[in-house]
């Protein structure tokens, strides 16, 4: 067959811009339906919500490391280890024993060892990665309950989504080659019309974190500690109230408004380097262990275009 003389390269613009959003759209309901059925945690039970559940565990599930490392500033805050000043975070002269702090605490004291700002203290590769050891247990334990997405369906997402913007790119690239070699250069539509494919494509195969069950978890969590957040706002939960340190947990550093502790959330509030390096390093290590992880776990890791037509006419033969 030649290569520009077969029925994909003779059909005409209208007709090749449907059979290509069909194509398109066909590709996007099998990727959603694939990914969907890939997160076997919606067959399963909701998980029982523990009486007394753990913040850092609870952080680490809601936002992974960086909701951890809030948890523990703001820990360290409410005990005295540390002072807020100037948006910067520093060590209290009048400091308890660090003794008193655990392991992930320690680690981040003493790098606090002048005034710092979150960004500051991120920044760092070797502690990024230290901090991310201490969260080790927490998100084996995520893993086993089926808490979050697994690394089977996070490596699907990732085959559907370049093998998708092969299919849509080479495509569309055929043709518009086709359109060049006769001289019509209309092709316009079919331009914008893959540009707007590709982009479903990328949102259809990107995953959330969380699994089904995940997200269930958390939100019946929220639910029936709900009340947690009207205490601290009415002040009837006091500083160093565990109830407060398990509030910052799973409400985050928002949670502080309007408190004593408010200097927190306006040092958290805004997007910083502490969240979009914890996510290249956690999505990093989680894709590179998700698939052993997956495997080693067993069970427990499952876990428009009508316009367009007609302005691509001369697209065909």
């Amino acid at each position: 067959m030649d290569f520009l003389n077969n029925p994909i390269a003779n059909m005409t613009g209208p007709s090749f811009l449907l059979l290509y959003s069909l194509i398109c759209l066909s590709f996007l309901f099998f990727s959603w339906l694939a990914l969907r059925r890939s997160d076997r945690s919606r067959e399963l039970p909701p998980l029982p919500i523990n009486s007394e559940p753990d913040p850092y565990k609870i952080a680490y599930l809601r936002g992974g490391e960086k909701e951890v490392v809030r948890v523990a500033i703001f820990d360290m805050v409410q005990r005295g280890f540390l002072l807020v000043h100037n948006g910067k975070v520093e060590q209290s002269p009048d400091a308890p024993s660090t003794r008193h702090l655990d392991g992930l605490q320690q680690l981040l004291f003493e790098n606090i060892s002048y005034p710092t700002s979150p960004d500051e203290l991120t920044q760092t590769h070797r502690l990024l990665l230290e901090i991310q050891q201490f969260c080790k247990e927490f998100r084996r334990e995520c893993v086993q309950e089926r808490l979050l997405i697994s690394g089977v369906s996070r490596q699907l997402s990732r085959s559907l989504k370049y093998v998708g913007l092969i299919l849509f790119l080479g495509l569309a690239a055929y043709k518009i080659g086709v359109a060049l070699s006769r001289g019509r250069s209309n092709v316009l539509i079919l331009i914008i019309l893959t540009i707007v494919w590709s982009v479903w494509l990328v949102s259809v195969t990107t995953l959330p974190r969380l699994s089904v069950r995940g997200k269930d978890f958390l939100d019946r969590l929220s639910l029936a500690f709900s009340q947690i957040q009207q205490r601290i706002q009415h002040g009837e939960i006091v500083e160093g109230d565990p109830d407060y340190l398990f509030a910052v947990g799973l409400f985050g550093t928002a949670v502080l408004a309007g408190t004593s502790f408010a200097m927190l959330h306006d040092l958290f509030y805004h997007p910083m380097a502490i969240g979009s390096t914890f996510d290249h390093i956690y999505m990093d290590s989680y894709n590179s262990c998700g698939s052993g992880c997956s495997g080693g776990c067993g069970s427990s890791c499952g876990g428009g275009c009508g316009g367009g037509c007609g302005g691509c006419g001369g697209c065909g033969g």
